[in-house]
């Protein structure tokens, strides 16, 4: 899928949402990695990226794939990026528009996030970046 399919498909999810909210208590125990792997995510998103630079202009492309869902330690939160670890990469969690809200979370809680992996802008530490449909906290 290339950036602009997941940014049109991201984006009616971030109209429907504006700000996402991610809320919780401290969560005792080891955290990530979930179903995914980050980085494993990050490798597919960097093929991804590649294999759209060297495709011809194709138009409505798009998948109908089950979005993947991370899990891991919560590295930073601000209210426009929330970073997490799973131990195997680094993900940057980001909303198109409204940005988050937090409430009731910490560095090292666990948390969850499942959206469109895209590979990380060049000023970015992270492996992938996440354009986030849901987010929370593990239980």
């Amino acid at each position: 899928m290339n950036r602009r399919a997941v940014l049109r498909r991201a984006g009616a999810a971030a109209a429907a949402s504006g700000m996402t909210s991610v809320a919780g208590c401290g969560v005792l125990g080891s955290c990530g990695p979930g179903e995914n792997e980050i980085g494993a995510l990050a490798e597919r998103a960097r093929e991804q990226a590649e294999e759209t630079e060297s495709e011809n202009a194709s138009t409505g492309s798009e998948t109908t794939e089950e979005l993947p869902r991370v899990v891991g330690a919560i590295e930073k939160a601000t209210q426009s990026e929330v970073a997490i670890d799973d131990g195997t990469g680094r993900a940057s969690l980001q909303t198109l528009g409204g940005g988050f809200q937090l409430q009731n979370i910490e560095t090292g809680d666990c948390a969850y996030a499942v959206g469109f992996p895209i590979e990380p802008d060049a000023e970015t530490d992270a492996d992938v970046t996440i354009i986030v449909t849901d987010i929370g906290l593990e239980e």
